[in-house]
C-alpha cells in the first residue's frame, strides 16, 4: 500500500468536493464566475479553474479559502479512520433550504 498515493488522491477529492459546493453556493446566489470575481475580489482565472474541477494546482487549503471568502460556512472535521478509504465531505449548502 502506498500511503503517499492514497493520501494524495483523497486531498483530491476533498478539493473536488469543496469546488462543488463552491459552484452550487455561486449557482443558488444566481452568480456567474466574473460576478463572484467582481463581488468578492477572487481571481477570475483561478475560480474558473476551481469550480471547474482544475483543482491539481491549487492547494486545499486556497480552495477552502475562496468557499468561505464567498461566504460557505466550513467545518472540518478529524476523527480516527474507521475503515479503510472512507472520505466523508459534509455539504451544508443547501440545508435549510
Amino acid at each position: 500500500m502506498n500511503y503517499i498515493t492514497d493520501t494524495e488522491d483523497k486531498i483530491r477529492t476533498m478539493k473536488i468536493a469543496v469546488s462543488n459546493v463552491i459552484r452550487r453556493a455561486m449557482n443558488n446566489n444566481n452568480l456567474s464566475q466574473k460576478e463572484t470575481s467582481d463581488k468578492y475580489g477572487v481571481n477570475r482565472s483561478d475560480l474558473c479553474q476551481v469550480v471547474n474541477g482544475n483543482v491539481d494546482n491549487f492547494s486545499l487549503t486556497k480552495i477552502i479559502s475562496y468557499a468561505m471568502v464567498i461566504g460557505v460556512d466550513v467545518e472540518l472535521q478529524f476523527r480516527e479512520k474507521l475503515c479503510e478509504n472512507t472520505i466523508r465531505v459534509i455539504d451544508f449548502v443547501n440545508q435549510g433550504t
